[in-house]
Parts: C-alpha cells; sequence; structure tokens
C-alpha cells in the first residue's frame, strides 16, 4: 500500500470531508478519511514494507456506506514511530 497513491484513489470516490471509523485503538479518534490517510504516510515511513491485505468490501448505497475489513502488516525498520526502529514485525492489526 502506498499512502499517497491511496489516498488519491480515495478522493475519487468520496466527498470532501468523508468520515472514518475504526474498532483499532490508533485509528479510533482520526474522524476523517483525510485523517486516515494522511496518518498512514507517517505509518508508512516507520513500517516501510506495510501493506494492507483487505478481507472484506462491502457497499451499501441505500446509507452512503463502505464497510472494508483487513490485516495491516509491517516491520519496523524505518525512522520514525514512538521508539527507535526495533526491526520488529507488527503482529496483524485488523481493522473495520
Amino acid at each position: 500500500m502506498h499512502a499517497r497513491r491511496e489516498k488519491d484513489g480515495c478522493e475519487s470516490y468520496c466527498h470532501p470531508g468523508a468520515t472514518f471509523s475504526a474498532q483499532v485503538g490508533v485509528l479510533a479518534d482520526m474522524g476523517t478519511l483525510e485523517a486516515y490517510t494522511e496518518g498512514m504516510k507517517g505509518l508508512i515511513t516507520s513500517l516501510p514494507d506495510g501493506n494492507a491485505e483487505v478481507q472484506s468490501f462491502a457497499i451499501d448505497e441505500a446509507r452512503h456506506n463502505v464497510t472494508v475489513f483487513g490485516i495491516f502488516r509491517g516491520t519496523h525498520t524505518g525512522e520514525g514511530g514512538p521508539v527507535p526502529a526495533t526491526g520488529k514485525r507488527r503482529k496483524p492489526t485488523t481493522c473495520t
């Protein structure tokens, strides 16, 4: 996953100010899709091999809602993050 492409790709399908929510603590307070894509840029800096695997994708046109369930994986080898690079692989984080 490349954060810039992700943001560009999302923009063509979402309206400005599109909301975002997740059940994962680190993502829970983001609130907007733009905040999520910007946050992913920072994450990819510290986890340069980071990738997301979509497990489920659903569109509810009547309610103008999209739901994605995925797993994110990455190894902390890059700069940034709350601690210096550890080289540890991040345990899968599921996000809905």
